[in-house]
């Protein structure tokens, strides 16, 4: 039987040694709303703790029968870091049988290596070395070797390549072509090299003008990871067809809301010729075959004037529809989409700058600021208007480290002045350069994605607590094992934690990151809702079990009751520009916890203003809240007692 979620608990009490143990696990498409979703979570509560974590590796060993003296074992690996293309060798022992020919035919395909999932070219092997080139689609994490059956043990490797297409943005305000934006008649307003171009929706776009007509330009390289499956070249999902038959063929899917032209290879492939009104879905199909690895050439036209926005590139099946489609030994998983790692720029960039730190400035004399929920102590928290310290360091020729550095949050411009007297302190090295700067936050942030661009290329991201943004978060651990089939009242009940969430989107336990089992809880939402178009705001909640939530005081959306994973909408609320106060609330009874909330505006005219969308992180905050409970954390449950 096919269920969307199933947690299967028991209470062992072992002794010290190895246990014997079997997991079966299987994922099917059922046609539900969640069948796109899949997880597998083998934990157990440690000794002391009331929370369940994940086994980790150190306590789970290969099964008796692959026990061998004669396993791969890996001790060291030069270089631990290198760029896709780049060749690697692995020392260690029992790679494959003594005495062959390090470059036969029976030595190469022996042992296979593997990086972060991606397989790789075997260059030469022998029992205590092999030399492999790190493949097309290889990301940072573990380096395994295989012989047969028998798995090595995994070392740490980083891939150093910066991925990603280089972009040139166009803000076009009042523009009404609905055509593309050749290159050579106008310059863009916005130049980069970006790692995760792709994008569901405008708020997924880092830039200031996300919400005007727009346009972009993406130029690079796709990446072909090799399906071959000899010389030690496979992905244990990449199986050759049987003899006589052949593979479904292969197809890389561009989906767009707006206007796309795709030029991949030497094949150029468009959406219609505009017709005067705002372009809608296009999908563009080009064909990939298999075999050895390989590069294409891609250049990307894009525009938009208004309304939905999206841009994604999955692998597609011929004669598929815009499904996602996958089957059993395909050559590659159909209906996934293309990650960072297979899109390369045109040419080498410079090295990337770093943001080492980030330190808030606080006010002459200002009393220490009384947070009314458990701060993160991981990141640095700076208020929106607030200014703070960032060291960053750079990299490349003085030329290189002359260009423009600009700083951005959540696609805001930071502004910002050197620190001088930190920088007249700080001795530089040859090719690297630290700044001390003293910057401002801008408003309209929301996740607290913070980078630093010099010239085309960008940071790693370094993130922050945006202080005012988020809602506060009332956690209850509900002691009833059979749970709740409405809404309790939260007011006599006992808070575990009270924290901090940046917004209502989780579509499991996962999301959530709970500080107690997820069977039967309940959370309460303070804080406000911003406002920035005038409009009729429809509030949608996907949940499992019950919600309810408010805006300036007045009931948005509800659906009080157990009830499996549904969709319920709201009455229309006119709201002007401005900030709202939001409250919502939500219980979980048991088996998948899902609470996403969503809206969507229209004027008076009854056009559509604000698309459809998750309410954004950065139109929520929790300056402006209704009445808080007199509650702080506690760790216990709803009634008191002891976890």
């Amino acid at each position: 039987m096919f269920s969307d979620y199933i947690e299967v608990s028991t209470v062992l009490t072992l002794s010290a040694g190895l246990h014997p143990l079997r997991i079966e696990y299987v994922e099917g498409a059922n046609g539900s709303v969640v069948a796109g979703l899949c997880a597998c979570n083998f934990m157990y509560v440690p000794q002391g703790q009331t929370r369940p974590v994940t086994v980790p590796p150190e306590m789970l060993l290969l099964p008796e029968t692959l026990w061998s003296e004669s396993a791969p074992i890996i001790e060291g690996v030069s270089p631990r870091e290198a760029e896709v293309g780049a060749e690697v060798v692995i020392r260690g022992h029992h790679f494959t049988a003594e005495g062959l020919d390090s470059r036969s035919d029976e030595a190469l395909a022996s042992c296979k290596v593997d990086f972060n999932g991606q397989a790789a070219r075997v260059l030469e092997a022998s029992a205590s070395s092999i030399r492999v080139r790190v493949p097309i689609g290889a990301g940072s994490g573990k380096l395994t070797v295989r012989k047969g059956e028998i798995p090595s043990n995994s070392v740490d490797f980083r891939v150093s390549t910066q991925f990603g297409l280089f972009a040139g943005w166009h803000n076009l305000p009042g523009w009404a072509n609905y055509d593309f934006v050749e290159p050579g008649t106008r310059e863009p307003d916005l130049t980069r090299l970006e790692r995760d171009w792709q994008f569901a929706n405008r708020n997924e776009m880092e830039i200031e003008f996300r919400n005007n007509p727009l346009a972009c330009r993406w130029e690079g390289k796709l990446g072909v990871p090799s399906t071959n499956t000899r010389l030690g070249a496979s992905q244990p999902s990449d199986a050759d067809p049987p003899p006589g038959e052949t593979p479904p063929v292969r197809l890389v899917r561009f989906r767009c809301e707006g206007r796309l032209r795709v030029t991949l290879g030497t094949e150029t492939r468009s959406s219609p010729p505009p017709t005067g009104e705002s372009s809608g879905a296009t999908v563009l199909d080009f064909a990939v075959p298999y075999g050895e690895e390989t590069y294409l050439p891609l250049t990307i036209d894009f525009t938009n004037d208004k309304g939905a926005s999206s841009l994604t590139v999955v692998w597609a099946m011929a004669g598929s529809g815009d499904e996602a489609q996958v089957l059993i030994n395909a050559p590659v998983n159909f209906g996934e989409q293309l990650p960072s790692r297979l899109f390369f720029p045109p040419v080498t960039p410079p090295r990337p700058p770093r943001i080492i730190s980030v330190t808030p400035i606080a006010a002459e004399d200002a009393p220490p600021l009384q947070l009314p929920y458990d701060a993160d102590t991981t990141r640095p928290s700076v208020r929106e208007g607030q200014q703070f310290k960032l060291l960053v360091e750079l990299y490349g020729s003085a030329e290189v480290r002359a260009q423009p550095l600009t700083l951005s949050i959540d696609g805001r411009r930071i502004e910002y002045s050197l620190d001088p007297e930190l920088q007249a302190e700080d001795k530089n090295v040859e090719g690297t350069e630290r700044r001390h700067l003293i910057c401002t936050l801008p408003t309209g942030c929301g996740e607290g994605r913070m980078a630093a661009r010099l010239s085309i290329v960008q940071s790693e991201p370094f993130y922050i607590d945006v202080t005012n943004k988020g809602l506060i978060a009332y956690l209850y651990d509900f002691p009833n094992g059979g749970g709740y089939t409405q809404l309790p009242d939260f007011g006599p009940l006992v808070c575990f934690k009270v924290r901090k969430d940046a917004w209502v989107n989780f579509e499991n336990a996962n999301f959530l990151n709970l500080p107690f089992p997820a069977e039967t809880f309940g959370i309460e939402y303070y804080g406000a809702i911003i406002i920035e178009t005038e409009g009729d705001y429809v509030f949608t909640a996907r949940s499992d079990d019950g919600i309810r939530v408010w805006v300036n005081g007045r009931e948005a959306v509800v659906d009080d009751n157990l009830h499996y994973q549904r969709e319920k909408r709201g009455e229309p609320l006119r709201l002007a520009p401005g900030v709202y106060p939001f409250k919502a609330q939500f219980f979980e009874n048991n088996v998948h916890e899902v609470f996403v909330l969503e809206f969507e505006a229209r004027n008076s005219q009854g056009e559509l203003i604000v698309p459809r969308q998750v309410v954004p992180r950065r139109l929520f905050t929790w300056d402006v809240h209704p009445p808080l409970p007199d509650k702080s954390s506690t760790g216990k449950l709803a009634d008191g007692s002891g976890p």
